[in-house]
Parts: C-alpha cells; sequence; structure tokens
C-alpha cells in the first residue's frame, strides 16, 4: 500500500484527531471544558414524542445544554433521534453500538462524545493501535415512514458535513411530531497502512536489539 503523507491517520489521542471542516465544531470546544458525554437517560419508546405538538421542532443547541440534565428539562420541541455506529477495518466490522435518544444537534455530539468513544475504542483494541488510519465516513439518515427515502452522504475520512445530516432531520420534525423515530446509522471506515505497520515494528525490533546488547555488556 502507497501511504500518502496528506491524507489523515488517526491518531489514539483525542488531541491529534484529524481536524474537521465545518469551523463551528472549533467554536463548541470553547468554554465547554466542564461538558462531558452528553447522552440522554434511556427512555421507552412510547415516551420519545415531543410533549408540546404545537412548537416547531429543532435540535437542541450545546449553548442549551449542561452536564446531568434531566429528561423533563428539555424543551418540549427538542428532536431526539438514535445513532447506530459501527467500525470496519480492511470492510470487516469490529465493533457495533447505538446511542439512544439523543438530543443534542450532531455537529456537537460528534466532538463531544462519539468521537471520544470511537477513540477509546480502538485504543483498546492492541491489534489497530496505531496500525490503521481513516478512510472514509459513511453516514445514512432515516425514518421509520415508507413514504421517505433514505437520505446517504459519504465523506472523506472524518471531514462530515454535520449540516446536511441536521437539515435531513429538520425535515423530518413533523415526522417526530407523529411518533416517528429518527436515525442515524453511521459506519467509520479505517484501512490498515502498511507504512505505519512497518514503522510500528521496526521500533519493537530496535528495542528488542538494544534489550539484547545491553545484557550482552552486563555480561
Amino acid at each position: 500500500m502507497t501511504f500518502n503523507p496528506m491524507i489523515p491517520t488517526l491518531s489514539i489521542t483525542t488531541g491529534n484527531m484529524p481536524p474537521l471542516q465545518d469551523t463551528s465544531v472549533a467554536r463548541l470546544h470553547q468554554g465547554a471544558d466542564s461538558v462531558l458525554h452528553p447522552t440522554l437517560p434511556p427512555r421507552t419508546a412510547r415516551n420519545t414524542c415531543p410533549k408540546n405538538k404545537s412548537e416547531s421542532p429543532r435540535l437542541l443547541q450545546l449553548s442549551e445544554w449542561h452536564d446531568g440534565i434531566l429528561d423533563d428539562e428539555l424543551p418540549p420541541d427538542c428532536i431526539q433521534y438514535t445513532i447506530e455506529w459501527k467500525v470496519m477495518v480492511n470492510k470487516k466490522v469490529i465493533s457495533r453500538d447505538t446511542e439512544e435518544d439523543v438530543a443534542l444537534t450532531p455537529s456537537a455530539y460528534w466532538p463531544m462524545t462519539l468521537k471520544c468513544k470511537l477513540e477509546k475504542l480502538l485504543e483498546g483494541k492492541a491489534s489497530y493501535k496505531g496500525r490503521v488510519r481513516s478512510d472514509d465516513t459513511a453516514i445514512v439518515v432515516s425514518v421509520n415512514d415508507r413514504s421517505q427515502r433514505d437520505l446517504m452522504k459519504r465523506f472523506d475520512h472524518f471531514y462530515i458535513d454535520w449540516t446536511t445530516v441536521e437539515k435531513q432531520l429538520l425535515r423530518w420534525g413533523a415526522l417526530f411530531l407523529r411518533c416517528k423515530r429518527l436515525r442515524l446509522s453511521i459506519t467509520f471506515k479505517f484501512v490498515e497502512d502498511d507504512r505505519l505497520c512497518r514503522i510500528i515494528s521496526g521500533r519493537v525490533e530496535k528495542r528488542g536489539r538494544s534489550s539484547v546488547t545491553k545484557r550482552m555488556l552486563n555480561e
């Protein structure tokens, strides 16, 4: 495999993830250090409909969020959705997970919660740690209404246009008012990088040789 230095590689540290194109995400981090993993408490399916159907449905913004927010504290016009996400390496699924009853807008939920979970997942798999790079990200926005077609988008690496995703969720706001379920299905695709593997193998081999040399000198 030919290594292209212009393609961002995945780093297992939060600070070294490839930058997102949407500059609004960077602004989300400013003044939000105390906000950690904004996930709502689980709710039963029959309770996911908005309480006030006279309001125009919208997505919860980070400025409205606080750590430990309760379900009853959410604005009555707040859209909630499910995120089903999976990770693939060389076209093989290595993990699946679900985020239920998410209220925070996707462009804020990604850097605040989902990206952190993705990093932690890959960090915990020794066979992939430091050996893979991001290929692309596929997102399907759907609703359980047969009259509506899914929105399918593909993005290079982690350069996700969340505005497109959020617009589709808002378009289906009226369906949410009728207790239809909105869903994001996200597939993060990675490939093993031969150059990264050689670099890591070289470091291990070098450390091994150094240990042998030191042992011989001590003897």
